[in-house]
């Protein structure tokens, strides 16, 4: 099984710097979105998909994965440590790799979503890590509500090079004539 992806991505109506960064390959395809309000998320998304990039698309399982997001998040804390006016940058990341013979892995922190279309029914596959999703949760907001709180920009995860900053990452099943959509 191989991927066939493409990427498209837009500054939009509200922002002057794209922070989106994204790679699709025939085994793997992930965004990554720099996080607004701190400084260099286009320097942090784009270290990210680049180290992801330069250490083979190839994964054998979920720890080989989860060793390769903690070397590129161990890039972005060396970032910060050769220049210090860095500090604060980070990057959420939602992504899928194709593992030989046992499916697919979704990698994912932060509010980047991935969204499977199967059999004609769409379904979210990713929990934003953010402060409005936590208030849903809770049933403290409808889902409707969050669109328009006022802190629906808070996220609550995220990759910032950090030892303690998490990506979860969850075996799939993956199945001929999947639809992936990976958005920020």
């Amino acid at each position: 099984m191989r991927i066939r992806a493409g990427v498209a991505s837009d500054v939009g109506a509200f922002r002057d710097v794209n922070q989106d960064a994204a790679f699709t390959s025939q085994l793997a395809a992930a965004v990554a979105d720099g996080v607004g309000g701190g400084p260099s998320g286009d320097l942090a998304s784009a270290a990210l998909i680049h180290r992801l990039i330069a250490s083979s698309l190839s994964v054998r399982d979920a720890e080989d994965l989860i060793v390769r997001l903690r070397m590129a998040n161990w890039d972005l804390g060396a970032f910060i440590r050769r220049d210090p006016d860095l500090a604060g940058m980070a990057s959420t990341l939602t992504g899928i790799w194709l593992v030989e013979d046992a499916g697919l892995l979704l990698a994912h922190t932060g509010d980047s979503r991935a969204y499977l279309l199967r059999d004609g029914e769409l379904t979210r596959e990713t929990r934003d890590d953010s402060f409005v999703q936590a208030l849903v949760d809770r049933g403290l907001i409808t889902s409707d509500a969050a669109w328009s709180h006022p802190r629906r920009n808070i996220i609550t995860a995220s990759l910032s090079g950090a030892d303690g900053d998490v990506v979860r990452v969850e075996s799939r099943a993956a199945a001929l004539g999947d639809r992936w959509l990976l958005c920020s």
